[in-house]
């Protein structure tokens, strides 16, 4: 078959959740399948990356990519809109007539829409069975219905009120909507009660690619591997260094923590930061990072989907202490897969409890490994996809 893959990330490099997904689907759809990308992309020095996604692309086309900026005009008039603002703000007329374009050029027999993002082109695909990827719903939810009212959450709920209401016109018009975990399938049949074909493919990490991954092993070194760009990352470590780490210190003096990812333009909180606490910025590859650690912590309060940052850490045999939130839609056990935490102290105390006990260190780093082995490796997982799609394409 012939597949337009539509993306909101350009996939190269895979630096972040949601391009290490689509490098993983459209590795596994080139092995039976002609794929052509059209993406939006924020680079400018796009076309190494190009180069890199030839081995599964054939067709590759770009258009740039402009943020969702709040108080512009047309956000602003999104106000008014029907649709979410941001879906309003961000939407390029440029890349509604490239897809045009690549419809009438090429006999797709499939389209899928990787997110919401780009699902909202539909029309300029309507003529061809389509899947819409990744839907991702736990992020808004939870905001829009959590804390005390004020203004801020008043515009979060009026935001899920509209993609809730959205999301019943658009996904009719998909055979299919994938998401990550059952949790997903859960908050999207209860937006959207009518519309029964959502089908959980999970994230996924290819093992093989891990095995040859060797580091050193800091004893007393943390590390949380994420860009603190994303907002859902910045508050977890703002959380971590100001009620977490204070406490480990204490007790473990010599314990660092390494911050990997952008932190362009991050404010950095009030409060110095210990010597311990090192920025590394943007790495091309965060893996001989997080296999040269102890202990990954995943301290998040907000967010959705599921995380590769933990996926990684148990591929690398690298326990991890996590909030709920951090593992939530992972099928992960507590004190066999990692170490659940929820307060600040219980955090402190579970990672104390790692540095120290080289035992149960050393069955967590086994048996998490062989959970993702189990679950998430990209052989196990991809078959899947690959099945729905030949089924939505008949």
């Amino acid at each position: 078959m012939r597949i337009l893959f539509l993306s909101a990330w350009f996939p190269h490099p895979p630096d972040n959740g949601s391009k290490l997904r689509i490098s993983h689907l459209l590795a596994g759809l080139a092995e039976k399948h002609q794929v052509d990308l059209v993406a939006f992309c924020d680079r400018v020095d796009w076309q190494e990356g190009a180069h890199v996604l030839r081995r599964y692309c054939t067709d590759i086309r770009v258009v740039p990519w402009k943020p969702f900026s709040p108080y512009s005009a047309r956000a602003l008039l999104g106000f008014f809109s029907p649709m979410p603002r941001s879906l309003v703000d961000t939407y390029s007329s440029q890349m509604a007539q490239v897809i045009r374009e690549q419809v009438r050029k090429h006999p797709y027999d499939l389209v899928i829409a990787s997110e919401i993002t780009m699902a909202v082109y539909q029309e300029t695909f309507a003529s061809r069975p389509a899947i819409l990827e990744g839907m991702e719903l736990g992020a808004l939810s939870t905001d829009a219905g959590r804390g005390a009212w004020n203004l801020r959450r008043l515009r979060l709920w009026l935001t899920w009120f509209k993609l809730r209401h959205y999301l019943a016109r658009l996904l009719p018009h998909f055979r299919a909507c994938t998401v990550v975990s059952a949790k997903e399938r859960e908050l999207l049949r209860e937006a959207v009660p009518h519309y029964d074909n959502v089908v959980i493919v999970p994230n996924c990490v290819d093992l093989s690619s891990y095995i040859a991954i060797v580091a050193e092993r800091r004893k007393k070194r943390l590390i949380f591997p994420g860009a603190l760009t994303y907002s859902a990352n910045y508050d977890a470590v703002l959380f971590f260094l100001k009620e977490v780490f204070p406490l480990i210190l204490q007790e473990e003096p010599e314990t660092s923590l390494v911050l990997t990812g952008r932190n362009d333009g991050v404010p950095w909180p009030p409060f110095a930061l210990p010597n311990s606490v090192h920025l590394t910025g943007w790495v091309e590859d965060v893996r001989p990072w997080i296999a040269g650690s102890r202990i990954t912590i995943v301290p998040l309060r907000k967010g959705g989907g599921t995380r590769f940052k933990v996926l990684e850490s148990l591929a690398l045999g690298t326990p991890v202490v996590s909030t709920p939130k951090g593992v939530e839609g992972l099928e992960v056990e507590d004190g066999r897969h990692f170490l659940l935490a929820e307060t600040p102290r219980q955090f402190a105390e579970a990672v104390l409890h790692l540095l120290r006990d080289d035992e149960l260190w050393h069955s967590l780093s086994e048996q998490g490994r062989l959970r993702v082995y189990e679950k998430y490796d990209c052989s196990a997982t991809l078959p899947r996809f690959l099945e729905l799609v030949e089924t939505c394409a008949r």
